[in-house]
């Protein structure tokens, strides 16, 4: 085979992945952030859980077809002015 080929083919490959590592992809980056904020503050730890607690208890009532339980609407009402305050950042 031609050598010069296969080294130039090894090396633009491990321009790009060397590249890849030394700017990580912005929303894996804005995860870490958001996760390193939650973790030091223990009231955020506790906000953080009962939002999770109570997407399960409105996952399982839909399962269950629990309208009185699942009634989304009030809950997205009152959901809404935090989903206006995350378009804003």
């Amino acid at each position: 085979m031609y050598p010069k080929l296969v080294v130039a083919i090894l090396v633009t490959t491990a321009m790009a992945v060397y590249a890849q590592a030394q700017e990580p992809n912005p929303v894996v980056t804005a995860a870490r952030r958001v996760v390193e904020i939650i973790s030091s503050d223990p009231a955020k730890i506790e906000t953080y859980c009962a939002i999770g607690k109570l997407g399960v208890q409105i996952e399982d009532a839909n399962e269950a077809k629990d309208k009185k339980t699942a009634d989304g609407v009030e809950i997205e009402a009152m959901l809404r002015p935090l989903d206006r305050s995350c378009a804003q950042e």
